[in-house]
C-alpha cells in the first residue's frame, strides 16, 4: 500500500487552457463562488495589496477563509473592475476603472 501523498497530475494544454477559461469568467463576473472554487484550501496567497484590504502589514494570507475573506473586500472595494483575456499578453493594457473604491 502507497501511503505517500498523491502528487497532482501535470496539466495538458488543453486542462490548462479550460482552466483559464474557467477563472477568467469567474473573475470577470465577480462570481466570489466560482473564483473560491479554482483554489486550495491550503492557498497560499501573496499581493502587496493584501496591506490595503486587510488593513495589516501582512503580504501574504493563508487558507481558504482567509483568502476568501481577502477576495471579497477586494471585489466590494473596486467595484468596476473585472478582468480581461489578452492574446497575446501584450495586447493588454491597463484599465482606468480598476481603482479601489
Amino acid at each position: 500500500m502507497n501511503t505517500s501523498p498523491s502528487r497532482p497530475q501535470k496539466p495538458t494544454p488543453e486542462s490548462a487552457a479550460a482552466f483559464a477559461k474557467r477563472w477568467y469568467a469567474a473573475w470577470n463576473a465577480r462570481d466570489l463562488d466560482a473564483i473560491m472554487a479554482c483554489y486550495d484550501a491550503n492557498i497560499e496567497h501573496s499581493s502587496p495589496f493584501i496591506k490595503r484590504y486587510n488593513g495589516t502589514d501582512d503580504l501574504s494570507i493563508v487558507g481558504i477563509d482567509a483568502v476568501r475573506d481577502y477576495f471579497r473586500r477586494a471585489l466590494e472595494r473596486t467595484p468596476r473592475c473585472g478582468l480581461i483575456r489578452c492574446t497575446p499578453p501584450s495586447a493588454c493594457r491597463a484599465s482606468s476603472s480598476c481603482t479601489a473604491a
